[in-house]
């Protein structure tokens, strides 16, 4: 059927290679795709088609055709094939030597643990050892510790300490992703907007704004008609400025006599009279 991927090839060479998780994987293959009523003929050629020339020459090697009549009597040649390839001390080597690695999910550690514990015959200890292995090989020291705390914890309730956590980190990293992206765009508004720009005192507007960011841009001057400055800054010699006035001198009210001479055609003495004039104009 379109869609249905067959497993990869099958590795023989090491300890057994993938021969578990590919017999596992070409029985849920036949049954997505509608094979598994199909003829043990059929079976045995898409088996050998999809293993590959290890496991070819493997049959070709070690199994007899009038042996292997069905596809259970093939996977149990392969079984007893592998079987004694096995290795139980190297396999519980792995298993020990296991850890989560950098960047690698809880669950796929765990699932990792159970695979190879089901490579070294463990018995009714295997959950026990696969509890102990999450506490020794997680990665996280702060839920390692809590852990180590714990007296007679479970199996399952270690899995779901390590979730939990795992998950409380992601959701602080996503946060702190959104608290910095939210500070990007108001360091962004803040640059075009002009805030926590340098401070200037314009020559052109006459007020104090951020670098390039003057009012006067593009405005035309009243009084020469130029842009970008305000009329309050032109420097422009062409255009008269009006004058200030001088303030007038307030008249103190005061006021003092003067003598002037005047002479009289009809006598020869003098004369004088007294005239009155503003306090000021004595000074």
């Amino acid at each position: 059927m379109e869609g249905i991927k067959p497993p990869s090839g099958l590795v023989l060479s090491g300890d057994g290679g993938n021969w578990p998780k590919f017999k596992q994987q070409f029985k849920v293959y036949l049954e997505a795709a509608g094979l598994s009523n199909a003829k043990d003929a059929r079976k045995i050629a898409i088996f050998l088609n999809v293993a590959g020339e290890e496991a070819v020459d493997v049959y070709n090697s070690h199994m007899k055709e009038d042996e292997v009549l069905t596809l259970e009597n093939l996977i149990s040649n392969f079984d007893a094939y592998v079987e004694p390839r096995k290795n139980i001390i190297t396999n519980s080597f792995k298993f020990f030597n296991l850890k989560q690695e950098e960047g690698e999910q809880v669950d796929k550690f765990i699932t990792r643990l159970k695979v190879q514990a089901k490579q070294c015959d463990f018995g009714d200890q295997e959950n026990r050892l696969v509890r102990d292995m999450i506490v020794i090989g997680v990665r996280d020291k702060g839920v390692q510790e809590r852990l180590l705390r714990e007296a007679n914890i479970e199996l399952n309730q270690v899995i779901s300490q390590c979730r939990a956590a795992e998950a409380g980190k992601s959701r602080a990293l996503e946060m702190s992703t959104q608290i910095k992206q939210e500070i990007d765009v108001i360091k962004k508004v803040d640059k075009v907007q002009g805030r926590g720009l340098k401070m200037i005192d314009c020559t052109y507007c006459g007020k104090t704004h951020p670098a390039r960011n003057c009012p006067a841009y593009g405005r035309m001057c009243a009084l020469c008609n130029n842009y970008n400055h305000f009329a309050v800054m032109c420097r422009s010699k062409s255009v008269k400025r009006p004058e200030r006035s001088a303030p007038k001198k307030k008249d103190c009210g005061k006021k003092i006599h003067v003598v002037q001479k005047q002479e009289s055609d009809s006598d020869s003495s003098e004369e004088f009279v007294v005239d009155s004039v503003s306090r000021s104009s004595v000074y």
